[in-house]
């Protein structure tokens, strides 16, 4: 069964935006929803900067994990489809999103705006927008019980300033 597991870490400022997106975008294997995702620092930067909200909580960051027997149904291009389809649950806002192979399981990272392209709102749906992502999960993938997972990372050591 898959994992949603959603990373919960202030991520303070631009240059902890900068930094994330330097880790997740190390893979040749990316794409983007309503975003660029070679650009994606700017394109963040300037949504922020357009509605004057460059205070406070800058990103979401979460994961989906695959087992190995989930990853015998899946190609990257599945992969990567999936990431737009999960981009377009969430609706408003950019994101990124990854896939990585540098751990015993394939997994997906996802890097999202906390402001809206939109309307230049903050993100406010709390875990009602990551339980409409696990519902789409098991809509798509009904065998698959996806499980949501909160997992506590503040300033893990790849985040950190140099």
């Amino acid at each position: 069964m898959p994992n949603l597991l959603i990373v919960r870490n202030s991520y303070p400022d631009l240059e902890s935006v900068q930094r994330l997106l330097n880790y997740v975008l190390r893979t040749p294997f990316y794409g983007g929803y309503a975003i660029d995702p070679k650009q994606a620092y700017d394109q963040m930067r300037l949504v922020k900067e357009a509605y004057h909200k460059t205070e406070g909580v800058q990103l979401k960051h979460f994961l989906l994990t695959f087992s190995h027997e989930e990853m015998m149904h899946l190609d990257f291009k599945d992969l990567l489809e999936l990431g737009f389809q999960v981009g377009k649950v969430l609706e408003r806002y950019q994101i990124v999103y990854c896939i990585h192979l540098d751990s015993d399981y394939i997994h997906m990272h996802f890097v999202m705006n906390t402001v809206s392209f939109e309307d230049g709102k903050k993100y406010s749906n709390g875990l009602v927008g990551f339980q409409r992502i696990k519902d789409f999960l098991e809509k798509r993938f009904p065998k698959w019980n996806t499980q949501l997972i909160f997992r506590e990372v503040y300033a893990p050591p790849h985040y950190k300033k140099t």
